[in-house]
């Protein structure tokens, strides 16, 4: 199951400037985008409103690293334990986000690269 991370902040009042919340979440990449989309396929697995989103990705990593190796975990519907192997394909965000996580200028660039 190849899973994709999505890195986002929002907002705790009306302002949008005071009580941000960074979150992090999870989908399966393998699904189809019409159903990726759909809340019931997208996992929240971090949310902090004093952590920046570098500041938990240590943590996350670490979870990341053990499903990439192999979690035995128990399935209900088949009454059986089953190995789980995760492995990260991408992690996404919304542009000034993602400009922070890769560490460019973002929309003040002309050019949105590592290099910029």
């Amino acid at each position: 199951v190849p899973v994709n991370l999505f890195i986002d902040d929002t907002s705790g009042n009306r302002s949008k400037k005071w009580n941000k919340f960074n979150s992090w979440s999870l989908t399966p990449a393998a699904l189809l985008l019409t159903e990726r989309n759909k809340r019931e396929n997208t996992h929240l697995i971090a949310v902090h409103n004093k952590l920046t989103a570098l500041e938990m990705l240590p943590f996350i990593v670490e979870d990341l690293c053990e499903l990439e190796k192999g979690v035995v975990m128990f399935d209900a519907a088949s009454n059986q334990d089953v190995l789980v192997v995760a492995p990260l394909c991408f992690i996404s965000a919304d542009n000034p986000r993602h400009a922070e996580l890769v560490c460019s200028k973002g929309l003040a660039s002309t050019f949105p690269c590592c290099k910029c």
